[in-house]
């Protein structure tokens, strides 16, 4: 095989790749991508839960061929080079890569022992990329980040009636969004690994793509996009019953400016720490206090003034798990629908039309 590459090309597409070669492969193929050229050049990556494949727009291919080349090594290489061409020849056991008066050799381990990986399924239709990717962004923070294939390691995703649905939860705290769509794609319910979600985000973000094609099995999905297919390995398992955990009779209700919310709340977390991770909201007539105490960093107390005028109330919470379901908040004011102050309670965004976001975060509460 011969071919030339462009060094820019292969500088953006390693910032996807790189998020799917593992750094520490249960089989030292996996830390290897794929390379084929023939009409065309694809590079593909996997590590077994997820691949990606992508088709090289630039390039010339002057001898058919296919290889394994160490994802790391030439990462590092076309980082260093920066720009230009750089021509890559492959013999029986090296690659030859050269650019200007630059010259590399790297091994080569046999194709034979990469994984066939399958990027096609049964099309189910396709979503607006706009939307699919803010409802991964209101998600995608509240999974459980054990490196596992339990169900709260994946988001749930449910296509039914024209609703499409997102939730997580790492059993402390859950979000939810739904929206309306009007494309036609066939209902589905499956539970897709976080790490491929927030892949798509990073395709969507650079490519500006408008629409995202949805390819699905019994044990896959496959997110189409120009140039790149993402394919995941679906999680088996329950997902807990969400709709049972959102409040519905939680009387207490109170709507604040965002930005005032977060600052209250971030500068009473100043004197936390690891170990006591914890804020104390108390409401009361038209007022918000926060405060915080630590042996080792001492006290904090804020107060505003907000519109509020129901049962006081002091609750303690989690400042990151409460701040990381605010920030993804798209209004200028937030909702708390609020119980006790024991219960868990519901955030959401204030008079948003076709799009319902949840967030549901329990309280820490301390037995003294």
């Amino acid at each position: 095989m011969e071919i030339i590459l462009s060094i820019n090309e292969l500088n953006d597409i390693f910032q996807i790749l790189n998020s799917v070669v593992p750094s520490k492969a249960i089989r030292p193929a996996l830390s290897y991508i794929y390379l084929t050229a023939d009409k065309q050049i694809t590079v593909v990556a996997t590590d077994l839960e997820i691949g990606v494949e992508i088709n090289l727009e630039k390039g010339s291919v002057l001898k058919k061929g296919e290889t394994l080349l160490p994802a790391g090594r030439l990462s590092a290489i076309c980082h260093e080079l920066k720009d230009g061409n750089i021509t890559i020849k492959t013999s029986s056991n090296e690659a030859m890569i050269t650019s200007g008066q630059a010259e590399f050799s790297l091994p080569l381990e046999r194709t034979d022992d990469y994984p066939e990986i399958e990027f096609s399924a049964k099309p189910c239709g396709s979503v607006n990329a706009e939307h699919f990717s803010t409802m991964i962004k209101k998600t995608s923070f509240a999974t459980a980040t054990e490196r596992s294939r339990f169900a709260i390691n994946g988001i749930n995703i449910v296509l039914k009636e024209g609703k499409l649905d997102m939730t997580a939860t790492d059993g402390r705290r859950l979000a939810n969004v739904s929206i309306a769509i009007k494309e036609k794609v066939n209902d589905f319910s499956v539970i897709v690994p976080t790490r491929s979600l927030l892949l798509v985000n990073k395709v969507v973000a650079v490519t500006g793509v408008k629409m995202i094609g949805i390819e699905m099995d019994e044990n896959s999905i496959v997110f189409i996009l120009p140039n790149i297919k993402i394919m995941a390995r679906l999680i088996s398992g329950r997902f807990p019953d969400y709709n049972s955990v959102i409040p519905k009779k939680n009387k207490n209700k109170v709507v604040i400016d965002k930005s005032i919310f977060e600052k209250v709340v971030r500068s009473a977390a100043l004197v936390t720490s690891d170990e006591s991770r914890s804020v104390l909201l108390k409401f009361s007539k038209n007022k918000l206090s926060t405060s915080a105490q630590t042996n080792v960093y001492g006290k904090s107390f804020v107060e505003e003034q907000i519109d509020y005028d129901s049962d006081p109330l002091e609750i303690r919470f989690n400042p990151s798990y409460l701040l990381d379901g605010i920030k993804v908040c798209d209004t200028k004011k937030v909702k708390f629908s609020i119980k006790d102050n024991y219960s868990p309670v519901l955030v959401e965004e204030d008079k948003v039309k076709n799009c319902s976001y949840k967030y549901v975060i329990t309280p820490i509460n301390i037995v003294t």
